[in-house]
């Protein structure tokens, strides 16, 4: 497995962070998105459990479903106009 290359990094609350990365396990390239957490003890982020991990063939259908989400987001008044 290769250290993975982090593409984004967002604050979910004071405790968690959602982190999207790039890695590759036993030779497949997957896109990581994934809840990162505080340890008290030392102030670390550490993966959770929580969080999907997709082979990179599917990226482009992810990407498709978040940006139905957002559109009906938008239509439905919850959050600003739809992006295009």
């Amino acid at each position: 497995m290769t250290e993975p290359v982090i593409i984004h990094e967002m604050r979910k609350n004071a405790l968690e962070h959602v982190r999207v990365s790039l890695t590759e396990f036993n030779g497949i390239n997957l896109v990581d998105a994934r809840i990162f957490y505080k340890k008290h003890e030392t102030g670390d982020m550490l993966p959770s459990q929580k969080g999907v991990c997709l082979k990179l063939d599917r990226l482009d259908e992810l990407i498709k479903a978040l940006q139905k989400a957002r559109t009906e987001a938008a239509e439905r008044g919850w959050i600003g106009g739809a992006q295009q």
